[in-house]
């Protein structure tokens, strides 16, 4: 994956099995969009110096963004080989990157 390009192969994969808009009420992560919870989403803005907005407001390149700062970046996808980069960043998303990285 050190070309650069397994964050654009990897992503869509991901948001497969993250689904799209989400309240279950079992689920601890609350209201989710595309796997972003409205925690993580309001963080993200916040950050980005805008202000609240609904999770389900969500649009591609704020998706985008998130996973690929927030786990991609941080378990350093680019340099792992091609399938290891993926399983790692698979792990980050539904682990955090540091339980992914061990």
């Amino acid at each position: 994956m050190a070309n650069g390009r397994g964050f654009d192969r990897a992503l869509p994969h991901i948001l497969i099995h993250e689904g799209g808009r989400v309240n279950h009420p079992k689920d601890p992560g609350g209201r989710t969009n595309q796997g972003i919870t409205q925690r993580v989403y309001n963080a993200w803005r916040a950050k980005s110096n805008l202000p609240a907005r609904d999770v389900y407001l969500i649009d591609d390149a704020e998706v985008a963004a998130i996973y690929r700062f927030q786990y991609w970046e941080v378990v350093h996808g680019d340099v792992l080989p091609e399938g290891v980069g993926y399983v790692v960043f698979d792990g980050a998303v539904n682990s955090g990157p540091k339980q992914a990285i061990r």
